[in-house]
């Protein structure tokens, strides 16, 4: 039962001169998507236990479901006060995490990755300079002094860095387990048998496949099988390969990159992938960048040029220590535009790339499909499978239901409460294996009551039971988060040893529920000032 000091602190901050002793706060909505996620297995179940820790210490709290594609809109135009959301690296630099989730360049509404909507000068500047500096160990000690920053202000409150789940039949073989949690799926096969349909069963719907537009990670897993980049990573890793370039120099002090094209490579529509088209694909970017939502991960190229019908060169306003791994992303994937006039929804609904599968047909709600592309350039690297169809189940549980009862074959981030039963069932194989990737609370800097207010800030982070959420809600498989860059994130030095970039040595914000109550009432969020 509440103290009647805090429903008098209640009534003079939200009821003003009313002295009706049931007032109270006005409820701060938690917004959460409807959907499993690699980092969240069941986010209405961490929301409602987010909840029930602030509401211990003094909030009120009103859990808001949303629909995904809507929730990644809304949040992206910072219409919350509080969400749940998570980050599975596009590259496995820290700049995908820190600079991405957390750096002003990204908090514009309508575009914004860091819904957190945090703006702060000199974690900025930090962020930047890693950017533009190649020496490893230089980047990991800017990389650590932008986390004590964003520590001491607490944006967001990291939650758990979560394992990387796959579930399939056990005669589906030569799958790559990527650590970035990328899915290219032309290796994989049934057993003993050439070509037939693999069913995948994952948590959502895609939103947008258009490789610039394309911000989740159902989307970004379709964009991944039917384009290429320039460049790409490997099946297992994180190392950079080549993929349409088939080699690359840097020059004038790494400002000046040039790109070799494998020849006669052409698209799914027969139109020839040459100089031309890569540089018409980035100058689309180019000219989008403010309202891609990942447009601020090419701000550093100056120019595209085109020479001669297999040559690319690219000159960039400073040396960038991240441009190789941004043109690994799925946003530089390059991108048939010979029926492209400006209109957008074509290649949203209907991609045409260079890829081992071709788009075939997406029937919202209900299966997208994908089939071998026969006339792959790379014939030792064509699909092994002749189609594969992406059906929706939103339960992980149903998810596996289905795969047991032979109606998929593959099926996406089964519940960690799971594993232990299908690692027995022999019909079936688990991959488990550590992610780069974290699930978070946003709190909208922008907003009242987290505005100019860390400590109230600070008091969430000390409300929340980290452990009890692993517990319950991903059933023991996950590891309490202290920042937003997870420990498995290394840089490497000239010689390829890793670097680590993770600020072990801060502390975390322990769960504290009377240090959260009093820092709740130290805010003024219930009108008691400081």
């Amino acid at each position: 039962m509440r103290r009647v000091l805090f429903a008098a602190l209640f009534l003079v901050a939200f009821a003003g001169c009313n002295s009706d002793e049931s007032s109270g706060p006005a409820p701060i909505e938690l917004w959460v998507g409807d959907n499993s996620r690699p980092y969240m297995p069941r986010p209405v179940e961490v929301a409602q236990l987010v909840k029930n820790d602030l509401e211990a210490v003094g909030f009120e709290v009103e859990i808001k479901p949303f629909e995904w594609g809507e929730y990644l809109k809304r949040t992206r135009n910072g219409e919350h006060p509080m969400c749940l959301l998570g980050w599975t690296t596009d590259n496995a630099d820290p700049d995908n995490f820190l600079w991405q989730l957390l750096d002003q360049d990204n908090a514009a509404p309508g575009s914004a990755t860091n819904v957190s909507f945090f703006r702060n000068q000199e974690c900025h500047d930090l962020l930047i300079q890693a950017q533009q500096t190649t020496d490893a160990h230089r980047r990991a000690d800017l990389y650590k002094k932008a986390q004590a920053i964003i520590h001491r202000e607490v944006p967001m409150v990291p939650l758990v860095f979560a394992k990387l789940a796959h579930a399939m039949r056990a005669d589906v073989v030569d799958f790559h387990q990527n650590p970035i949690g990328t899915v290219r799926l032309h290796t994989v096969r049934f057993e003993g048998k050439e070509g037939g349909t693999l069913v995948y069963a994952r948590g959502s719907e895609s939103v947008n496949l258009d490789p610039i537009d394309a911000e989740d990670g159902e989307s970004i897993k379709i964009i991944d099988n039917v384009y290429e980049g320039l460049v790409e990573f490997d099946l297992d890793g994180t190392a950079i390969r080549p993929a349409l370039a088939k080699s690359w120099t840097i020059g004038d002090g790494g400002k000046l990159w040039t790109f070799d094209l494998v020849p006669g490579v052409r698209f799914h529509d027969g139109t020839i992938c040459d100089a031309v088209a890569v540089a018409a694909n980035f100058q689309r970017i180019m000219a989008q960048r403010s309202k891609m939502p990942y447009g601020a991960c090419y701000e550093m190229i100056e120019s595209v040029a085109v020479e001669g019908p297999g040559r690319v060169v690219f000159r960039l306003e400073q040396p960038s220590a991240v441009f190789l791994a941004n043109l690994a992303m799925h946003t530089a994937s390059i991108a048939s535009l010979a029926g492209w006039d400006g209109d957008t929804d074509v290649l949203d609904r209907k991609p045409v790339g260079t890829g081992a599968f071709r788009f075939e047909e997406w029937v919202p709600d209900t299966r997208l499909s994908i089939v071998r592309n026969d006339d792959y350039w790379d014939a030792g690297s064509r699909a092994r499978l002749e189609r594969i169809v992406f059906t929706v189940e939103k339960e992980p549980t149903a998810r596996i239901a289905r795969l047991r009862d032979d109606q998929v074959q593959f099926a996406d981030d089964p519940h960690p409460k799971d594993f232990e039963t299908l690692k027995k069932d022999e019909r079936i194989k688990l991959l488990v294996r550590d992610g780069m990737n974290f699930g978070y609370l946003a709190m909208n800097n922008d907003k009242a009551p987290f505005k100019d207010n860390p400590i109230l800030r600070r008091a969430v982070a000390h409300a929340i039971n980290k452990d009890r959420i692993i517990s319950r809600a991903y059933s023991g498989f996950g590891q309490a988060a202290v920042h937003p860059l997870p420990p498995t994130i290394f840089l490497t030095d000239e010689s390829g040893a890793p670097v680590e970039a993770y600020a072990s040595e801060t502390p975390a914000y322990p769960y504290d529920p009377d240090l959260a109550r009093r820092l709740v009432q130290e805010s003024g969020y219930l009108g008691g000032g400081g």
